[in-house]
């Protein structure tokens, strides 16, 4: 799969994630960011797709 598609991917999973977690009363995006990223790394995704959901993962958390 191409580079670009895995990056958009995960950054439109990123959204999703931390934009529902953002919704839930008195939860912290903050801590879930970091093993969520974790995850997206051990699971292989290239370096532009991590970056991509760690950016996508802050953005939704800022704008909530």
């Amino acid at each position: 799969m191409d580079v670009l598609l895995i990056s958009i991917l995960l950054a439109v999973v990123a959204g999703v994630i931390f934009t529902l977690i953002g919704l839930i009363s008195g939860s912290d995006e903050t801590a879930v960011m970091v093993p969520a990223t974790l995850i997206v790394v051990l699971l292989g995704a290239p370096p532009e797709a991590v970056f991509a959901f760690l950016m996508s993962a802050v953005l939704a958390k800022h704008l909530r």
